[in-house]
């Protein structure tokens, strides 16, 4: 008989706030910008956590970290570092 392996782990999920009001505003750009600070920001800082990203679907992602306080401090750095690049045009 198999014995199962068990495994402590913390799962964050994620959504960008206001999302369908700026997709109506300006589709093409927001995805662009979503797809610029996933590359340069939010990845990184869940990589640079030890996380992963499980699933992601349009404006969301369910990442799985190795404890909270990684899913925290990942989580504290993406929003700090979107913030510290706002989006042209002021949008």
């Amino acid at each position: 008989m198999k014995t199962l392996e068990r495994k402590a782990t913390t799962i964050a999920a994620a959504d960008v706030v206001g999302f369908s009001r700026l997709v109506a505003m300006d589709e093409d750009g927001v995805f662009a910008r979503l797809r610029d600070l996933r590359h340069a920001i939010i990845d990184p800082a869940i990589a640079n956590h030890g996380g992963r990203v499980v699933k992601s679907m349009g404006d969301g992602l369910l990442v799985e970290f190795p404890g909270p306080a990684a899913a925290i401090h990942a989580s504290l750095a993406a929003q700090s570092g979107g913030s510290a690049h706002p989006p042209a045009g002021g949008h």
